[in-house]
């Protein structure tokens, strides 16, 4: 429909309705398989996973009662009503995993715009972040997000950490180099997956610049464990000037919701390619705009250091001469010399 006006939908019933007749109508079985089709793709479409299950089920077993009714029976075309459920069957399973995976990239594309919407230089940067990671930890369902980037000409670590549900900013720790390990995880070049099973910790991951999945993984540092009290993990490298500058990093603590898997780091990667330029544009604007305002401080240091303070200086060295030389008998001069040097 076009932008503004209202929506016009058919009510599944009356779905439901047109199948039952065409299929008491129709001499064919292919018209009915179409419109079946569509029906299963727009419920899964629409998530409504349990109706497009019940609607499979019940017209593979409607079609099949309907050709042995109106088919003389055989025993050999038994053969070809059990052909035709499976191919109902088939057709209509197939067509519900289209269905969902239309709706899974849909909402994906969705989010995608969100979050790279709440990157806004006019939000500012400790606001941008908050909300992003804020998103992310609900679109993972964990309990804590984090931004780790690591600053080379300052030698100092930036962390942003936010759980769901948190509404004030807060600004980023600022942690020495030494803590690099606990956030950036050593080799920026992977991207990393743990997750804690049967007792024992279980890594998964790859380069993340070739895809290239790696048979064994260093084990996520003991700190990295205990800092955010990590039953579960995902690590991924974000970038700029093309070059990997921090870390993205979910974690689930020690009662974890659900473990992450592989499909979650792939998902990660690819929020984090997405949100990685618009990212750095706040970073750099943040930068250009802290250097502006260092270079005006200066400006306004030296025309002070130049001009009106050399004047000032100037006369209070004359008042302080004529303070301690006043004319002979002006008790009034001398209370103003020491007024205006005041």
């Amino acid at each position: 429909c076009m932008a503004g006006r209202p929506r016009f939908r058919v009510p599944l019933p009356a779905d439901l309705a047109v199948l039952a007749v065409l299929l008491y109508l129709t001499p064919s079985v292919s018209t009915f398989w179409f419109l079946l089709l569509f029906v299963v793709f727009a419920l899964a479409t629409r998530g409504n996973t349990r109706a497009m299950w019940a609607l499979v089920g019940v017209a593979t077993i409607a079609l099949a009662v309907r050709v042995a009714v109106w088919d003389s029976f055989q025993w050999r075309s038994t053969w070809h009503w059990i052909a035709i459920a499976l191919a109902t069957l088939v057709s209509g399973l197939g067509m519900g995993f289209l269905g969902a995976r239309e709706r899974q990239q849909l909402s994906r594309q969705q989010f995608l715009e969100k979050i790279t919407g709440l990157l806004r230089f006019e939000r500012g940067l400790t606001e941008s972040i908050r909300q992003a990671l804020g998103e992310l930890a609900l679109e993972f369902d964990c309990e804590q997000a984090c931004l780790a980037v690591y600053e080379d000409e300052l030698e100092r670590l930036f962390v942003w950490k936010v759980r769901p549900g948190d509404r004030d900013p807060q600004g980023p720790e600022t942690l020495p180099q030494a803590r690099s390990e606990t956030f950036l995880i050593d080799c920026m070049e992977i991207s990393i997956g743990w997750a804690h099973r049967r007792g024992a910790g279980e890594c998964f991951g790859w380069d993340r610049r070739t895809g290239q999945t790696f048979r064994t993984i260093p084990p996520i540092p003991s700190s990295t464990r205990e800092e955010f009290g990590a039953q579960s993990l995902l690590a991924v490298t974000i970038e700029a000037n093309s070059r990997p500058a921090g870390r993205i990093l979910l974690a689930n603590a020690r009662a974890p919701r659900r473990q992450f898997s592989a499909a979650d780091l792939r998902w990660l990667e690819k929020i984090v390619r997405h949100i990685g330029p618009p990212l750095e544009n706040v970073f750099l604007l943040r930068h250009l705009r802290a250097r502006a305002v260092e270079s005006e401080r200066s400006r306004i240091s030296r025309d002070l250091h130049d001009g009106i303070l050399q004047t000032l200086l100037s006369l209070k060295i004359q008042l302080d001469v004529l303070r301690l030389r006043p004319p002979q008998g002006s008790e009034r001069a001398a209370a103003e010399f020491a007024s205006l040097h005041k």
